[in-house]
């Protein structure tokens, strides 16, 4: 029994003495224990809490702990959440350390814990990073023995995000080698490991729960990795550590730094944790979800023509969604995506096969009553553009002063990295912005985003990378404010508040490789297991790709998974899609579904696990098309008072019968229509069991 240091008097449904069990603090309870480790029950009911959390920051490089601080004191605060106070200990170090936590609002909502730091009057802090670890043992789940289920957020849009099984005994990756742990987080989605997270994580002891998640509420100024461990048989531990490039905060004597708030929530419905999370990101973001902008419905270029575009290829496509009368069933925009410019950074200089220009291609476009986009890579120019040529201030820096260098796999040539910083290239990206959304683009796909972030020296001092990738973002849409803004390899929590839509998983398309199952796998995997975050931007999974070689069930795979998501456009040569795919592209139900303009949440994240794939050009299935990474198969659409929808997937080359439990999501439907045969299915004391072909999919309407 730990000793209780009794600092406050009962805080609401918050506070409980000792290890008790009083009915009273349904929501969970929080104690200290001797030296100032925090505990929290999380979840009464699930049994779920965490015992002997402990912090500690990086201050000028070494790591300071809070048991060197002095004494906590814990009270209750006005609006109802409850203050940890660690005084100034003996020697160097802050001020105080304020941990604020903050009750859920409702059942099953989540916590949200605030961390400040103050630097004593007179004193300098260079604050690094601040970790909260819960040390092995300390997590606690009913029914954890020897294995945990981990679901693995990725860095940015195109990395890995899964669900794997780590087993005892399973020792975090940042505790072997810190650096190569962290190193996805430059942006390379090849350094993804198993068992380091970005921005949140979710861990349960078996595959039904129930479930712990763990992250940040934003990413203002750092990044966010969470790490769990298992080193021996039912002893889970957890660190969340934030910050982990090696940047440096100055705080200025006597006064406070606040870092990103974290998020604790627990519970036995994985869907439900996840939107607790989603809800708590949402409060803190600013999210701008909910503004009117211009519907993606339409056809996008890259996975079709790649960077060999021609403007004469984009106007036909204008022509045929009116030819076909796709534009009627809402088809109603174009995007241009990369190929029309000379070189990255000079993105009004066109080439000879957009011989209008980009202000000509828009007047055509929106003359036939279409939106148009257009796709840009802003952070990243080429060494030989004109842009570095005429402005080589307006760029980030290397420690050695020279020009920071990037290259990407798959990209051709060296590129530099515009600083939003320095005001010519903060002016010149606002002024580009304005241009072309006078020119009469409504969206901007902007890509390659992770490079706004990358770390090096900026025009002003102690701005972080995230902090200049979310001001360059911000400074993008007021020159466009009425413009979708579209991300696509972000930095994925920072997305948050700086755009309208981001893509949610890797580019399914590639030059000189057949189109398949696997890239579909690979697209599903990271679209259903992040599809809860579409209530604070909207999850973009690529366009849906329809033509051969896919069969028939691919095709309709293909097109489900993308009409669940709400955000639905083509990505084929329309002009050469046969009228049997045309259907599919087409299908009302599935029209029905897409308008919604929602993403359905994943039911099953733990239903199958695997291990990390850095693209699925590298999934060793893709020879055989059978996918080999793990992918959960119940993608569910809440009706929110209509008609809800259910896709059941079988990712398997074989066939198979998938169970389904209507009651998880609340469901007393007594039949259901499944929507590609429009056969009636009824479901047996709330469950359903279907039979499913090979690579295939049941749309189900409940």
């Amino acid at each position: 029994m730990k000793k209780i240091i009794r600092r406050g008097i009962l805080v609401g449904l918050l506070l409980a003495l000792a290890c008790s069990d009083d009915e009273a603090t349904p929501q969970g309870a929080v104690w200290l224990s001797t030296g100032g480790d925090l505990n929290l029950r999380l979840d009464r009911a699930a049994g779920v809490r965490l015992e002997g959390i402990s912090f500690k920051l990086k201050l000028g490089g070494s790591w300071f702990t809070n048991q060197q601080l002095g004494p906590p004191a814990l009270s209750e605060q006005a609006d109802g959440s409850t203050l940890i106070r660690f005084g100034r200990g003996v020697g160097a170090g802050p001020q105080r350390v304020d941990l604020t936590l903050l009750p859920p609002a409702s059942a099953g909502g989540a916590w949200r814990l605030k961390w400040a730091v103050t630097a004593p009057a007179g004193e300098d802090l260079k604050l690094q990073a601040m970790e909260l670890t819960v040390a092995p043992g300390g997590v606690i789940m009913p029914g954890l023995d020897k294995e945990l289920y981990f679901l693995q957020d990725g860095y940015q849009s195109w990395s890995f995000t899964g669900a794997m099984k780590l087993e005892a005994p399973f020792k975090s990756p940042a505790a072997v080698d810190e650096d190569k742990a962290f190193k996805a987080g430059i942006g390379d989605p090849t350094h993804e490991l198993k068992g380091v997270g970005w921005w949140f994580g979710l861990l349960a002891p078996r595959p039904a729960g129930p479930f712990l998640l763990a992250g940040a509420a934003s990413a203002q100024r750092r990044r966010t990795v969470l790490l769990p461990s298992l080193e021996e048989a039912g002893k889970a531990g957890l660190a969340l550590r934030v910050g982990t490039a090696g940047e440096t905060v100055l705080i200025k004597g006597g006064g406070t730094h606040t870092l990103e708030e974290v998020v604790l929530a627990a519970g036995s419905k994985a869907h439900e944790v996840l939107a607790a999370y989603a809800d708590a990101v949402a409060a803190v973001s600013s999210p701008l979800r909910q503004e009117s902008v211009q519907d993606p419905t339409g056809w996008w270029s890259w996975n079709i023509f790649f960077d060999k575009v021609t403007e004469a290829q984009v106007l036909a496509h204008a022509d045929l969604l009116k030819s076909k009368g796709l534009d009627k069933k809402g088809f109603k925009f174009i995007e241009l995506d990369d190929g029309y410019e000379t070189r990255w950074g000079d993105w009004e200089l066109t080439r000879a096969t957009f011989p209008s220009g980009l202000s000509g291609l828009a007047k055509a476009i929106t003359a036939k009553g279409l939106g148009v986009g257009v796709w840009m890579a802003p952070f990243l120019v080429h060494e030989d553009s004109k842009l570095v040529k005429d402005h080589p201030e307006w760029f980030v820096q290397d420690t050695a002063g020279a020009l920071l260098e990037h290259t990407q796999m798959g990209v051709a040539g060296t590129m530099h990295v515009l600083d939003p910083t320095q005001a010519g290239a903060a002016k010149h990206l606002k002024e580009l912005f304005a241009r072309l959304a006078t020119a009469g683009y409504t969206l901007f796909k902007l890509d390659f985003l992770y490079a706004g972030a990358l770390p090096g020296v900026r025009s002003v001092a102690n701005t972080t990378g995230i902090e200049a990738l979310r001001l360059g973002l911000e400074i993008m849409r007021g020159g466009a404010p009425k413009a979708h803004i579209n991300l696509c390899g972000m930095p994925f929590l920072p997305a948050v508040g700086r755009g309208h839509s981001v893509r949610f998983g890797t580019d399914i398309a590639f030059g000189g490789i057949k189109l398949g199952p696997v890239q579909i796998a690979h697209e599903a995997r990271n679209v259903m297991l992040r599809g809860f975050f579409d209530k604070v931007i909207r999850n973009d999974p690529d366009q849906a790709l329809l033509r051969a070689p896919l069969t028939l069930n691919e095709a309709r795979v293909q097109a489900t998974l993308v009409a669940m998501t709400g955000f639905y456009s083509s990505g084929d040569d329309l002009s050469k899609l046969s009228q049997e795919r045309l259907d599919v592209l087409q299908n009302p139900d599935l029209l029905a579904v897409a308008k919604l303009a929602r993403s359905a949440v994943v039911l099953d994240p733990f239903s199958a696990t695997g291990d990390v794939y850095i693209s699925p050009i590298m999934d060793p299935g893709m020879g055989v098309n059978d996918a080999r990474t793990a992918l959960p198969s119940l993608f569910y659409l809440d009706g929110k008072g209509g008609a809800s929808y259910l896709a059941v997937f079988n990712w398997t080359k074989q066939k198979a019968t998938r169970a389904v439990d209507l009651t998880l999501v609340g469901s007393t439907a007594a039949t259901a229509t499944e929507l590609w045969t429009g056969k009636a299915v009824t479901p047996a004391g709330g469950k359903l069991s279907l039979d499913l072909d090979p690579f295939s999919v049941a749309l189900l309407k409940l």
